[in-house]
């Protein structure tokens, strides 16, 4: 009989202990070498630095701050203020292929007032002209009255007007502009000088730019 309730005593105890150490915090302290892995789920606020490695899509709410430093890049200071400059690429930068044409016409009684000359786009290429130079040589009191650049965007023509410009010479008004200028690939590009009347004189003009290209 004794040994039953010394049994039953044991089992009580037993039991006790059991329901006690349930109840028992346990902290878990690891190195940062070796931090516990936790699977997140929901909102959770973060603030402060954090290095993470983030997998599938991540959704930012409100307006972060974000800092961009480029370690290729030195510092610089201006007016008294140290500024860090970002490196920034061009993506179409490497599909850039410089270009540049020269043109040329004459005017003659049998060609009237105006004379014309162009050049074709490469195919698979769009042309960028960022540079415009025109002049003419003015004889026998002809002048120069304009110059025209033709050229094609999205298969629509359009045509630019230049004035007769400076002469550097006596008889050789020039006229130059940085511009930004498009025409698509396999257009034509043409150039045109009009003069004041039909006595003989040459006109000439260059462009140069990139081509890029295109699918």
């Amino acid at each position: 009989m004794k040994l039953v309730r010394i049994g039953w005593l044991m089992l009580v105890v037993y039991v006790s202990c059991l329901s006690g150490m349930a109840q028992t915090k346990v902290t878990v302290v690891n190195p940062p070498s070796n931090p516990v892995p936790v699977n997140v789920k929901g909102t959770v606020p973060v603030s402060g630095s954090v290095n993470a490695a983030v997998t599938g899509n991540v959704g930012i709410v409100g307006t972060p701050v974000v800092s961009v430093q480029s370690p290729s890049a030195p510092a610089t200071t201006i007016n008294g203020q140290t500024i860090t400059p970002v490196v920034v690429r061009n993506m179409d930068e490497s599909a850039r292929h410089p270009f540049q044409h020269s043109f040329s016409c004459v005017v003659s009684p049998s060609a009237g007032v105006n004379c014309s000359d162009h050049f074709t786009v490469p195919t698979g290429k769009e042309l960028v002209i960022e540079y415009v130079q025109f002049y003419g040589l003015e004889l026998g009191g002809n002048t120069v009255v304009t110059y025209l650049l033709n050229t094609s965007v999205g298969g629509v023509g359009n045509t630019y007007y230049y004035p007769r410009g400076t002469a550097t010479w006596s008889n050789i008004p020039v006229t130059h502009e940085l511009t930004r200028i498009y025409a698509d690939p396999g257009s034509t590009v043409t150039f045109t000088g009009v003069a004041n009347s039909n006595i003989g004189m040459s006109f000439s003009a260059t462009v140069s730019g990139y081509l890029i290209d295109v699918p």
